[in-house]
């Protein structure tokens, strides 16, 4: 990018002129003599004393992630194997078929995919699982490339703040290898924000200091690559950012030194281009999103409760500066904070450590040129607030002044931000220690040998007490003294822990304040302190990211559920639903459940102890088919397992029938088939409803077969019409449940006309049969013998804006079905019926997109516009 000088511009005499062409063909001897001059040492030596930064970045990210790199070992913490692994899988199956997943039947029985944002169907990244053998290493390679690409966008917005390459590097790896960056690794829809955010507030600042308006293209381009991440909160604060940032740099002269290339109107006008256009980019992604947004269960400010479930507790702001003050639970579950995460019993941001050192810097920062960080200071401390959530009492009055925050849970999600501005105050801070390191170790080096000794031994008292002894006291001990019952085992390893955080702090204290001591310290002081921050960043967080190896995360033995389920069903698509009312991990301290998993996998036993709780966890629950599993071996389930955006329409209908009539729900489904505990059974199924069909003690598994379930498509031959489903479920009238459920089907639409009296009964000779059964394409053979009008042809796929049916050619009405589906009036006879869906919203969107690109090229073309600021 332009932060790197273009190589015509480093050694222009050298290079040909080509302004007179050669009459025929191509001049080669011109072409041969600027090849021969780009590889003279000089030109050679300019270009490595550029990217060398890049270079050092890079190489201690091989070394900090070899393992990964080489392919021994492989990510699989939280969400990156429970929920990403399965939707990768999914859709790189569609791509490599030639598709494009614009729905999945596998999830609530069928919903859109692709308008679901947390797929990432067109973020570019997805290129990786094309060039990796397996999804399980596209997903770590897509992780750890992010995070070395988060290192050179750090770089690059240092760089643009006119920080020298020497302290930009140092921001990188800060930024790069802090606590809350590594965190968000099992998050892939947050995990991009640390490239395109610090690569738009660069791209944004490069183009107020340059007055030119491609940088604005470069801004749309980030914050689009974000909403294609399936991250529209970030977005959003980076729009509130850069808002500020033109506040600040209006009012606070200060500020404005490091933007002061344009005018204060022309840098309206730029910000207004840059996400405007960013929206036109992402019209391709934001307009079905509006459209499954608009049906589903977030189209409503969330509940309170549901907002804050991890908000960030204000005791652990220590961990800023005390890498796990309260344990971790990567890769041990030894997290002792169960006190501040009632519910969950540990944090969504595994590590917050930024370090003592960097934190220092930023104070510095502050302390000594406040107005020109007033804007940082502003956003450190709006996200700082923003995040204690629930823990703070002023919290629902900010979701009332910002009602954005109503939208977005997990309020830990604020320390990004947090983390990102304190590494740029870090690099300021340290930038002013080394223009007036010579005043301040004349000072030291001034006083005596008494005063020396009582500042170094004052200093190390009062760091030990305040931020040691105080807290430990206050947040480790006396929370253990109440809670020993709950710490069970865990309690006796509190001793050690502590051990560890005063030995931390000692060692900092010890290099940090003996370095002053020795003579010409002034000279290497910094460097010294600047290397040990990124060494103490990398001991700290080396190994906390948990992997696995290769050969455990790549194997795919047939999970136990879905073996169970196909001694009775041995062939063809399969519809569960999970039972989430049951303990599901009530046994995974079983040495035979352990013994098990080793025979399935064909590895060596997974010893009992707490280094591979986590693997062990994620085994356990693949061979239950919990969290989307199932879809990577063509299983479908009933009830949105871990989907965001769930339609509204499906949990009402799921909450009310297991309220009033459980075995409704999977009947009605065409779900035949109940993944449920052993151990501690649920009552709602009843013998006279389901009947078992396989169990596994070890794995604390009951397989329950629906007696009355429906076939996926059917012809019912009467309907019971209901315009107000969403007010009146007809389905559980008694006429409706006093007969067989193939027999009626409610209509979400008027009765046309008057109805029949008498119900016709089913017939044997009614026949459907599927003809092709594709996510976005389903032919159908149907014979139907039934005269009336009442008769309707039923999918059990969801209905959903974009389904279009066609009978011999010709498009028919599609209605709700029982709550949930698809039905057609099918006339008698034999019928050729096709339901295909299409999104209603994507060629609209498309365009949008494609005038977005035009108009992103077209900024590209516009002429460097200057406006001083005394003409404004």
């Amino acid at each position: 990018m332009a932060l790197i000088t273009p190589v015509w511009e480093l050694h222009a005499t050298a290079i040909p002129n080509f302004s007179k062409k050669p009459a025929y063909g191509v001049d080669k001897t011109a072409i041969w003599r600027m090849m021969r001059t780009l590889t003279r040492p000089k030109i050679l030596s300019v270009l490595l004393s550029r990217v060398w930064p890049l270079l050092a970045m890079l190489i201690l990210w091989v070394v900090f992630w070899w393992p990964i790199i080489t392919g021994r070992e492989q990510l699989y913490i939280r969400d990156l194997t429970f929920y990403a692994l399965p939707m990768k899988t999914y859709m790189m199956a569609r791509f490599r078929a030639g598709e494009f997943p614009f729905w999945t039947p596998h999830i609530s029985t069928g919903m859109p995919f692709f308008a679901e944002p947390t797929h990432q169907v067109l973020y570019p990244f997805n290129l990786l699982f094309f060039l990796t053998p397996t999804e399980v290493h596209g997903i770590s390679w897509f992780v750890i490339l992010h995070l070395l690409l988060a290192q050179w966008a750090f770089y690059a917005l240092c760089r643009t703040l006119g920080f020298g390459q020497w302290l930009s590097l140092w921001g990188g790896l800060l930024f790069g290898y802090v606590g809350y960056t590594l965190s968000i690794g099992d998050n892939v829809n947050y995990l991009p924000a640390t490239v395109w955010c610090p690569l738009a507030l660069a791209a944004f600042m490069r183009g107020l200091q340059t007055g030119r308006m491609q940088w604005a293209a470069v801004v749309a381009a980030s914050v689009t690559s974000m909403l294609f991440a399936g991250d529209t909160f970030n977005p959003l604060f980076l729009a509130l950012f850069c808002a500020l940032f033109l506040l600040c740099r209006w009012k606070i002269s200060a500020f404005r030194d490091w933007v002061s290339g344009c005018s204060n109107r022309w840098a309206l006008v730029f910000f207004g281009v840059s996400f405007v256009l960013a929206a036109l980019l992402g019209a391709v992604q934001i307009l079905p999103t509006q459209e499954l947004l608009a049906l589903s269960v977030r189209n409503a400010p969330l509940a309170l409760k549901e907002i804050a479930l991890w908000s960030f507790p204000p005791e652990r702001v220590i961990e800023l500066v005390h890498p796990y003050f309260y344990g971790s639970k990567y890769p041990t579950p030894h997290f002792i904070g169960q006190f501040m995460y009632p519910k969950f019993l540990e944090p969504w941001a595994d590590s917050v450590y930024i370090g003592l050192i960097p934190v220092f810097f930023a104070g510095l920062a502050l302390v000594c040129q406040f107005r020109k960080h007033l804007l940082w200071a502003m956003m450190a401390g709006f996200s700082l607030l923003a995040s204690f959530g629930l823990t703070a009492p002023y919290y629902p009055f900010l979701l009332k002044l910002f009602p954005p925050l109503q939208y977005h849970r997990y309020q830990e999600k604020f320390l990004f931000w947090v983390t990102l501005v304190v590494c740029v105050l870090a690099v300021s801070g340290l930038q002013y220690a080394i223009q007036h390191r010579g005043q301040l170790f004349h000072a030291f080096r001034q006083k005596g040998l008494g005063g020396r000794i009582a500042w170094t031994v004052g200093i190390l008292a009062f760091g030990t007490l305040f931020l040691c002894k105080i807290p430990i006291d206050l947040w480790i001990w006396e929370h253990a003294m109440e809670r020993s019952v709950e710490w069970g085992e865990h309690f006796y390893e509190r001793g050690p822990h502590v051990a560890q955080l005063y030995a931390h702090w000692l060692l900092l204290a010890l290099v940090l304040l003996v370095l002053p001591w020795l003579r010409q310290s002034h000279r290497f002081y910094l460097p010294c302190v600047c290397v040990f921050a990124v060494l103490d960043l990398l001991f700290v967080h080396w190994g906390q990211v948990p992997s696995a190896p290769t050969e455990l995360l790549t194997r795919r033995p047939t999970p136990v559920a879905l073996q169970l389920i196909r001694k009775d069903h041995p062939d063809g698509p399969i519809r569960i639903l999970f039972d989430d009312k049951v303990e599901l991990v009530d046994q995974k301290d079983e040495k035979r459940v352990l013994q098990r998993i080793s025979d399935a996998y064909r590895v060596p036993l997974l010893m009992d102890n707490y280094p591979v709780y986590w693997i062990y966890r994620f085994l356990y629950n693949q061979n239950r088919l919990l969290f989307n599993f199932g879809t990577i071996y063509n299983v479908g389930y009933q009830n949105g397992r871990f989907e965001p955006l769930q339609q509204k329409r499906h949990q009402f209908m799921d909450e009310v029938l297991l309220q009033n009539n459980p075995a409704l729900l999977p009947a009605l489904c065409a779900t035949p088939y109940i993944v449920s505990s052993k151990t501690t059974p649920n009552s709602a199924w009843r013998p006279e409803d389901t009947e078992i069909i396989g169990e596994d003690p070890g794995f604390n598994l009951r397989i329950l077969k629906v007696k009355r379930a429906v076939p996926r498509a059917y012809i019912a031959p009467n309907a019971i019409y209901n315009p107000e489903p969403e007010k009146v479920f007809k389905i559980l009238t008694q006429s409706f449940l006093s007969h067989p459920y193939e027999q009626q089907v409610e209509i979400a639409k008027n009765a046309p006309g008057s109805t029949a009296q008498e119900l016709t009964p089913l017939l044997p000779n009614a026949r459907v049969d599927f003809v092709q059964d594709m996510p976005e394409l389903i032919e159908l053979r149907v014979d139907s013998p039934y005269p009336g009008k009442d008769a309707h042809l039923v999918l059990t796929e969801s209905m959903f804006p974009g389904w279009r049916a066609f009978v011999d050619g010709q498009e028919v009405p599609v209605y709700l079905a029982n709550q949930r589906f698809m039905a057609i009036s099918i006339p008698p006879g034999r019928h050729h019926v096709v339901f295909r869906y299409q999104s209603t919203r994507f060629a609209v969107g498309l365009g949008l997109s494609v005038l977005g690109v035009l108009l992103a090229i077209g900024c590209c073309f516009i002429r460097k516009k200057r406006i001083s600021e005394a003409a404004v």
